[in-house]
Formats: C-alpha cells, structure tokens, sequence
C-alpha cells in the first residue's frame, strides 16, 4: 500500500489505524467485561464452606488469578488509551 503524503485524508492507511484503533478499544473494554464476570465467579468461590490446607491453597490460587487479572485490566486499559493516540 503506497500513500500520496500530499492527500492526508486520502491515504488508506489512515482508515486501518482507525479501524485497528477502533478494534484494540473494543477488545479492552470485552475483555475488562470478561474480568468483571469471572471477578465474581472467584469472589463466589473464595465463599465456599471449606476449610484446611486444600482450602487455604485453592483460596490463595484465587487470589493469584484475581492478581493477574488486574494486571491485564491496567494493560488492556493503557493499549486502548495508546491506541487512542493518548499517553500511558
């Protein structure tokens, strides 16, 4: 694909990066949704009756993956941000 440099608004790439834009925004905020719902599976399972060391292990897994999705949360929050043409 070749752009004419003197015709901004004519140039196709233009229409990829927003339509890539537009994708990478639409994908964070599907994803943060995907987070909430499983959020609230962990938080129903760290309510489970149960007590011991399977327990305390299984509770603490939960805890690490509620960790990791925080951590995508703020990527996938700052990917849309830059995507948007704004700073991290």
């Amino acid at each position: 694909m070749t752009c004419d440099t003197g015709s901004y608004s004519a140039c196709a790439c233009h229409t990829v990066v927003e339509n890539d834009r537009v994708a990478i925004t639409a994908l964070a905020r599907s994803d943060k949704d995907l987070n909430n719902i499983a959020r609230t599976s962990l938080a129903q399972a760290q309510q489970i009756d149960w007590s011991g060391n399977a327990a305390d292990m299984y509770r603490k897994r939960l805890q690490t993956f509620a960790a990791a999705m925080d951590a995508y949360d703020c990527d996938a929050t700052t990917a849309a941000r830059l995507a948007q043409g704004g700073a991290s």
